[in-house]
């Protein structure tokens, strides 16, 4: 249950950049990777409290979001996803090769759980209450989002860019928001992710989680931020359903990117309220009939 909540965190985030404006993001994984290991490097090399490891690990990925997003968010559909692959592709490089800084293939051990003044949440029960009560903030954070003048503005870029920019809504300056707003909730649940496990691993960060995360939101649903709460526990159970598969599992979310947006354009929460609806209909479909019986007698 406490990976659940990292999970929702962690989505919440994405959807705030491919649900709310509908851009393919591949590099997921590598903001989740700074925030990682900015705080794993602060606790364990320079002896820094988790917490504020855990500010500049999102700070950083705050950064780098603005500096990649203001070349990157140029592109639009392939060319941006490509990008963001591309960039996937080199912080997994940077990840193994840099060695001096980041361990290389071992990575960085004895990271401390994470404490706040005199709470240290080293249990697994006490991680799961942290990882539940970051995401329930992040998730509200990112309903009030929904609903502001910056929200309605990134939906509309959604829809359709040409539109927002004939409106007045400058796109570029929305997208590179969006994008720092996900980062900030990579960050967040990477940095939690290692204080929980005690390690960062350039496999935790690896292109596959980029992947995995971006299959778990469109399986959820795009049209809600409440679908999280329904991709949170496929993003967990995922990688293991698929790991059988062995070479073939990228065939398998190829096969999935295909065939979900086509059939299943709103996820199971399209799905779930799609049932809901015919559900409702039916049954006021049975009190009319029975109304009209009842006048007849």
């Amino acid at each position: 249950m406490g990976f659940i909540g990292l999970f929702v965190i962690t989505l919440t985030g994405h959807m705030v950049f491919l649900g709310y404006t509908g851009q393919i993001l591949l590099c997921h994984a590598s903001l989740m990777a700074i925030g990682g290991y900015a705080t794993a490097i602060l606790t364990t090399k320079y002896s820094w409290p988790p917490i504020g490891g855990v500010l500049v690990g999102v700070v950083l990925t705050v950064l780098f979001a603005y500096l990649i997003g203001k070349v990157i968010l140029r592109l639009r559909r392939a060319y941006l996803a490509i990008a963001t692959l591309a960039i996937a592709l080199i912080m997994g490089s940077v990840l193994v090769g840099w060695i001096d800084v980041t361990g290389g293939p071992s990575g960085i051990n004895n990271i401390p759980p994470f404490s706040l003044g005199g709470l240290i949440f080293e249990s697994v029960e006490s991680f799961y209450i942290l990882a539940w009560l970051v995401a329930i903030v992040g998730f509200i954070l990112a309903l009030h989002l929904g609903s502001s003048r910056t929200g309605r503005a990134l939906r509309t870029i959604r829809r359709d860019e040409a539109v927002a920019s004939a409106l007045g809504i400058d796109v570029p300056k929305y997208k590179v928001q969006a994008l720092m707003i996900t980062g900030a909730y990579a960050a967040v649940s990477g940095a939690l992710y290692v204080h929980f496990l005690g390690i960062a691993l350039p496999e935790s960060f690896n292109l596959d989680i980029s992947f995995e995360v971006l299959m778990a939101v469109i399986l959820g649903g795009l049209g809600t931020v409440y679908s999280v709460f329904l991709a949170a526990p496929l993003l967990k159970f995922l990688p293991e359903l698929t790991a059988a598969a062995g070479d073939y599992k990228l065939i398998i979310f190829g096969l999935l990117f295909i065939l979900v947006p086509m059939y299943f354009t709103g996820g199971i929460a399209g799905l779930l309220v799609s049932i809901w609806r015919r559900l409702s209909n039916l049954s006021r479909g049975r009190f009319r009939h029975a109304t009209e019986v009842e006048k007849v007698h």
